[in-house]
């Protein structure tokens, strides 16, 4: 028996063994396993940088300035993958 890994986002999935990987996905039919593939991938690894303007002088109720920053590790192109975007689609997860 192995122990499960806690897995709560992309990073988590990607940062497995390959065999503890394979063991928490085992369930998947093989297209799902290939949308797993495919989703993570594609998924963007983006930094965040913020600044707040004023930040000394703001009150409640005023309005705030923020600058952002953002920054992505990897250049990926193509379609976003989305496929209840605008609505369900013909689905083989039921």
């Amino acid at each position: 028996m192995f122990k499960l890994q806690k897995v709560e986002n992309v990073f988590d999935l990607m940062e497995l063994e390959d065999d503890e990987r394979s063991k928490i996905l085992a369930y998947l039919k093989p297209a799902q396993l290939s949308d797993v593939a495919r989703f993570c991938n594609r998924y963007p690894n983006i930094e965040l940088q913020y600044e707040i303007e004023n930040k000394d002088r703001i009150k409640a109720g005023s309005t705030v300035n923020v600058s952002v920053q953002l920054e992505r590790e990897d250049e990926v192109t193509g379609p976003v993958i989305a496929p209840y975007y605008p609505q369900v689609m013909n689905s083989y997860y039921t």
